[in-house]
């Protein structure tokens, strides 16, 4: 009973960030990237414009900076993501940019995407839930199977909040603590769990329940969330793309969990 509670609020927590991102908050394109250069604080970089794409047809194009949009100063990739996701699709969104030294306003149409990748995590998550479901359900005093519960529940959250739509000019308090926190929270716990439950099952690993190792997965996992919390204090300049870059490595643990389970 108390697992399918914890899977009953890990599973509900997920479909209101999964209702943002599919429906109510739908991501917006401009068919372009921003990259942040060092040394260079109240501009991004304009690279890889899609050839025929609205930011190409707008004007733009690769070497171009970015240096406003709706008039409002831009300094970091996330600024560009609220601006534009205020926008419906087919609005125009007013890009200030310099070439050459030229300061010019472009007009540039918005897109929305269908995001097909966290789709695919959110499912994965939700798949991974069921299935520890009933395995708990079946054989509830199971060491193996508690371990293999607590799995399902961490993937859940770990894929179901794999992307989060938090906006704080209209996502109430509770909402963004709660998501936010909770993003935290399953980025440091689940992936030593994708890890550990495999040096359990099918076999049991000489290195399953050693302190040592356990705290070095914990150790790791902590290490690949530290930028994302640094980087709510720290200047872009000291950490251009280190947090997406540190958030991906945890994706690390469930393949090599996967592998264990492979070579077993």
């Amino acid at each position: 009973a108390v697992y399918a509670l914890f899977a009953l609020f890990a599973l509900g927590v997920c479909l209101v960030n999964f209702s943002d991102i599919m429906f109510l908050k739908v991501r917006t394109n401009d068919q372009c990237e921003w990259k942040f250069i060092p040394g260079h604080t109240d501009r991004l970089l304009v690279t890889n414009v899609l050839p025929g794409g609205v930011a190409e047809r707008a004007g733009l194009r690769d070497g171009d900076w970015l240096l406003k949009i709706d008039g409002v100063g831009v300094m970091d990739v996330p600024d560009v993501n609220t601006l534009i996701n205020k926008h419906d699709a087919g609005d125009h969104a007013v890009y200030r940019i310099e070439r050459d030294r030229v300061i010019s306003d472009v007009r540039v149409e918005i897109v929305k995407l269908f995001d097909w990748s966290y789709l695919a995590q959110f499912l994965l998550g939700v798949g991974f839930l069921i299935v520890s479901l009933f395995v708990v359900l079946l054989k509830p005093q199971g060491a193996i199977q508690r371990r293999f519960g607590r799995y399902g529940i961490f993937s859940m959250l770990f894929f179901g909040l794999s992307n989060l739509q938090i906006d704080p000019s209209i996502d109430p308090l509770w909402k963004i603590s709660l998501l936010g926190n909770l993003f935290i929270v399953s980025r440091i716990l689940a992936p030593p769990t994708f890890v550990s439950f495999f040096l359990y099952f099918p076999v049991r690993r000489r290195v399953a329940g050693n302190v040592w190792f356990t705290a070095g997965l914990y150790l790791l996992s902590i290490l690949t969330v530290l930028p994302v919390l640094v980087r709510r204090y720290a200047p872009m300049a000291l950490l251009p793309s280190v947090p997406i870059v540190a958030l991906q490595l945890s994706y690390g643990f469930a393949i090599a969990g996967l592998a264990v389970f492979t070579h077993s």
